[in-house]
């Protein structure tokens, strides 16, 4: 579980408020079941115990499995049923890479390409020899094959086809034309190599080659963006902007002061009624309207959320914009991607390894949140800490009253509790408390 906020905080060298976008784990939750239904209790479990209530929740973001994102009995349905403000906001990052895929899939004359690139990297891989006639003729060189789940990440494997593709072809002929290769199969690894010589060397390959190559690259530097923990949806959507989706530049404050009222006063009136809930309204639309428009004619220049929010704390007006900050803070609130979710798990391999196979889930959650709030961990007392551990398991030796009416009662009392415990205890259990008794000796 991962929680992402807006933390406002006041440097106090320049006595002036900033900005933070910030996400924190909250723990790794061991699942029994994988439905809707029982994700959902354990998160609401979860974010009780913390003392966090789901009413509060304004964003949630999952991957694209059926059972986070289904619209009957999904997660995201299940939480929306009790917070219809809790929009959800499909992972980015997933879907742009299950479209390249599905483009892929759809297209015969891609799904043969790439055939073709995981059957060189199959060729030149499982052969020392061959790979040693491949690194024969280009140094250094490393092919790398298809990725299964992350398609922006082909990029790496047709980076060396596009500048090396000329060498490639001739580490194919000079496998061709090599006569220690046959063994005990034969010609076949040579007829191999003369099929794919000929299948690189086509026009229609070498096409194919440079057109995915430029989609890949841009594909890749978009993800790259949306991965980003600092990104919101305001960046993520300018970043990856598509045409028929120009409505969202009214995130653009300074862009206000020139739209006519009646859209505005429309545009908040509905985005009112998405953040009614039982009757509580977190913002007021008629207000919000106004004061977006005054706040529109004091911004010099187009700004982000984030700029504008900041802004708005330089020049103390977050008592008078109250709505503009809610709706600001919730926009930078809503997540782009479940990016960090998952390279969090990465660390796991790094605490769970075979010398500690044993541990416990607290123990493990508590090392992984070190690890990855190492930022966080590092600014700790840690004398401060270790204080506080002292004082959480000290021995009853120190809480009990030692004084002198009281002396004779408390060595009587633990002489009887040794007494009535000795048949349970070894050898080396009497000698402790034959010294316990002896350490302890009462005026």
């Amino acid at each position: 579980m991962i929680l992402q906020y807006v933390d406002i905080k006041k440097e106090p060298e320049v006595s002036q408020h900033h900005v933070y976008i910030k996400e924190s784990i909250l723990g790794f939750v061991p699942l029994k079941e994988t439905t809707g239904a029982f994700m959902t209790e354990t998160l609401v479990d979860e974010l009780q115990n913390m003392g966090l209530q789901i009413d509060n929740l304004c964003g949630q973001g999952y991957d694209n499995g059926s059972n986070m994102k289904g619209k009957r009995n999904g997660l995201r349905q299940c939480v929306l049923d009790m917070n219809p403000h809790a929009f959800f906001v499909s992972c980015s990052a997933h879907s742009l890479n299950l479209g390249v895929n599905g483009a892929v899939k759809c297209c015969l004359q891609a799904t043969k390409f790439f055939g073709i690139v995981q059957h060189l990297y199959n060729f030149f891989s499982t052969s020392t020899h061959r790979r040693q006639v491949l690194v024969s003729i280009i140094k250094d060189l490393t092919i790398k094959p298809l990725s299964e789940t992350r398609w922006e990440s082909q990029i790496d494997a047709l980076n060396t086809l596009r500048y090396l593709l000329a060498d490639i072809y001739d580490a194919l002929l000079g496998t061709y034309e090599d006569i220690n290769l046959k063994g005990s199969s034969g010609s076949l690894p040579q007829i191999e190599a003369k099929g794919l010589a000929d299948a690189v060397s086509k026009y229609e390959f070498v096409v194919s080659l440079v057109t995915w190559y430029n989609i890949l690259f841009e594909v890749n530097i978009t993800i790259k963006h949306l991965q980003d923990k600092d990104a919101d949806l305001n960046s993520a959507t300018r970043h990856f902007y598509i045409p028929t989706k120009q409505y969202l530049a009214s995130y653009d404050i300074h862009g206000i002061k020139n739209a006519p009222t009646t859209d505005i006063l429309h545009d908040c009136q509905n985005l009112e009624k998405s953040l009614t809930h039982n009757g509580h309204h977190n913002i007021d639309a008629r207000d919000l309207c106004s004061k977006l428009k005054a706040v529109s004619r004091r911004l010099t220049k187009p700004m982000l959320p984030q700029a504008a929010l900041d802004f708005i704390f330089e020049q103390k007006l977050q008592d008078c914009a109250s709505n503009i900050v809610t709706v600001l803070r919730i926009l930078l609130t809503l997540p782009v991607s479940v990016a960090s979710g998952e390279r969090s798990s990465s660390k796991l391999k790094l605490i769970k390894t075979y010398l500690r196979s044993t541990m416990l889930q607290q123990r493990l959650v508590g090392l992984a949140t070190l690890s990855i709030e190492n930022e966080e961990a590092s600014n700790l007392n840690l004398a401060k800490l270790v204080e506080k551990f002292a004082s959480l398991k000290i021995g009853k030796w120190n809480c009990i009253d030692d004084t002198e009416e009281n002396s004779d009662d408390i060595y009587n009392g633990v002489l009887l509790d040794l007494e009535n415990n000795a048949s349970s205890h070894s050898d080396s259990d009497h000698v402790e408390s034959d010294r316990l008794l002896k350490d302890y000796d009462p005026p």
